[in-house]
């Protein structure tokens, strides 16, 4: 008895035209938008620096809560001179936490490196790469670190990392 109640609960939800998890999930993933005012940004559809700015932000509060960085710091970094970067003032967490948002970015937006590279302070192609393989790498050796990533992507509504791709069990 207790195995028909849930099917008895999805069928009384079609007949009232409610749709299911599974549905709702997939609309969400096609078209995945944020909106705010006179701004409206698609998966793989950024063509102004403010909508990529935008997406910056969304990215970097994301990345704050899942790796608990401080804010302020993972911001100072990404848009520190090279100057700074040189005189070992930062640390580890934040210039991790930076890497991630280049990837996040780099999977949301499939935009040239060199656009990337300019909404995080100014950085050129290769070190935008570099971040990207890094991530990358770590995704692959470690699945912990593969599941706060999907955590991130899950939260912002876009699709998670392929598990093929690292032959994940």
């Amino acid at each position: 008895m207790k195995e028909a109640e849930p099917t008895l609960k999805l069928n009384r939800a079609k007949e009232n035209g409610l749709e299911t998890v599974k549905e709702i999930n997939r609309k969400i993933r096609e078209v995945s938008v944020y909106a705010i005012p006179g701004l409206c940004v698609r998966r793989g559809d950024i063509s102004t620096p403010s909508q990529l700015k935008f997406i910056l932000q969304e990215v970097v509060n994301v990345v704050c809560e899942t790796f608990e960085i401080d804010k302020k710091g993972l911001l100072k970094v990404m848009n520190s001179k090279r100057e700074w970067k040189r005189r070992k003032c930062t640390t580890q967490e934040y210039s991790d936490g930076m890497h991630v948002c280049v990837f996040i970015i780099h999977q949301i937006a499939k935009i040239p490196l060199q656009k990337i590279g300019n909404a995080v302070g100014n950085r050129e192609h290769s070190t935008i790469l570099y971040a990207i393989k890094k991530v990358d790498g770590q995704c692959e050796m470690y699945r912990h670190f593969r599941g706060q990533i999907n955590t991130i992507l899950f939260r912002m509504g876009y699709p998670q990392l392929p598990k093929e791709r690292w032959k994940l069990r």
